[in-house]
């Protein structure tokens, strides 16, 4: 439908500049939104793996000093050279449970030396954390570094169902080699630690082509917790902070993230908004074989962005009613009704009253244009009357 009135097309022309100046400022306040959560995830990726690389270096120090103390200990080393199996264990055990509740020291090894015989050659004589588990061949990355280097080996390994940092050191009395000393801790609980840290969630991600599905269902049953092992197609989640682990998918390749971390989608839950970021870890192999899963809460910012959007929207259209009025208001007292008084002024000078006037009513461009109106009348109604007179 064609639109004559001046009037609507003004409207139409006000209402569209003032939708579109929306719309602009809308983007603008959505863009500079995303940029800040780009902001706010890089930190606290960056926050997540500057924790956790602190962590895993104060746990090293404390695992190696320790084992350092435990090397030196005569007693143990004197038990040991008996090879009485439960005998050392007896010895070991208590100090193993100070060493677990104050130092968070999850496992304890005695491994034989390499250079024995064949059926104890590199094999583990004792698990302080494990009695029961013995005469097994070691060959995890650290212990073999230690047997190559024959010196301090540090390094996360890979177990049936747990990760740990593990530091291995040689055995010795008099200078000869009796074997190997082993400590590790379980690195779950660094999520824990860092959760207090920094205020943010976190979650230990493995894949699940390095763990034992077997082990994993039979671990998982013992603490009560429903199997999660077909949560994920390649990822398992080993530990987490949170409540639920739907927020923690990750279909992803461990592989394609970059040692500095990775941006991940935003998610929500129930009324919570977050920001998801991963971290890869490696293996004392130097595989990676997990990330460290980051959940940072941004609800606060996108509430607040939410309803400075809903500010913005809603002024823009009080602003928009207000203009429209105005503009209708102007519109007709500065030049449709000064129009029409031209208009129907020449209607009646057509329809033969030739003593209508039009009075300038301002000196903007209408009251020039009813100045050159009048003038045209008075023309108009002099050659009219010099025709009448001729004609008579």
């Amino acid at each position: 439908m064609k639109i004559k009135s001046l009037k609507a097309k003004l409207i139409i022309v006000v209402i569209a500049c003032l939708s579109a100046a929306t719309a602009i400022n809308a983007w603008l306040l959505i863009n500079a939104f995303q940029q800040n959560i780009n902001t706010v995830s890089r930190e606290a990726l960056r926050s997540a793996k500057d924790t956790y690389v602190n962590l895993e270096e104060d746990s090293t120090r404390v695992l190696s000093s320790t084992l350092v103390a435990l090397l030196d200990n005569d007693g143990i080393k004197a038990r040991y050279m008996e090879k009485d199996r439960n005998k050392l264990y007896q010895l070991a055990a208590p100090t193993f449970s100070v060493l677990k509740s104050k130092f968070n020291i999850t496992h304890w090894y005695f491994i034989n030396p390499e250079n024995g015989s064949e059926d104890v050659a590199q094999k583990c004589f004792l698990r302080v954390h494990k009695p029961e588990q013995y005469g097994d061949v070691i060959k995890r990355f650290t212990y073999l570094n230690a047997v190559k280097d024959k010196t301090f080996s540090v390094g996360k390994e890979l177990g049936l169902t747990a990760f740990a940092l593990r530091v291995v050191h040689p055995y010795y009395k008099n200078n000869k080699l009796i074997g190997y000393m082993e400590l590790g801790q379980e690195i779950d609980n660094f999520i824990s630690i860092m959760k207090k840290q920094t205020g943010d969630d976190y979650a230990l991600l493995i894949e699940k082509k390095y763990l034992n599905e077997a082990s994993w269902a039979s671990v998982r049953t013992s603490h009560g917790l429903p199997n999660n092992w077909n949560a994920m197609k390649e990822m398992l989640v080993v530990d987490n902070t949170t409540d639920s682990e739907s927020i923690l998918q990750f279909d992803g390749s461990i592989e394609q993230i970059p040692d500095e971390g990775k941006t991940l989608e935003r998610v929500s839950q129930g009324s919570s908004v977050y920001i998801r970021s991963i971290f890869p870890i490696y293996d004392a192999g130097n595989r990676k074989v997990g990330g460290i899963f980051v959940l940072h809460n941004v609800t606060a910012m996108y509430n607040n962005m939410n309803s400075t959007l809903h500010r913005v929207i809603a002024l823009s259209v009080t602003l928009m009613l207000v203009l429209t009025f105005l503009l209708i208001f102007f519109l007709d007292r500065l030049i449709i009704k000064r129009l029409n008084v031209i208009i129907n002024t020449a209607t009646n000078v057509v329809g033969g009253d030739f003593n209508a006037e039009i009075v300038r009513s301002s000196d903007d461009e209408i009251g020039r244009f009813e100045e050159l109106f009048e003038q045209f009348r008075k023309i108009l109604v002099d050659m009219v009357k010099n025709v009448e007179e001729k004609g008579k």
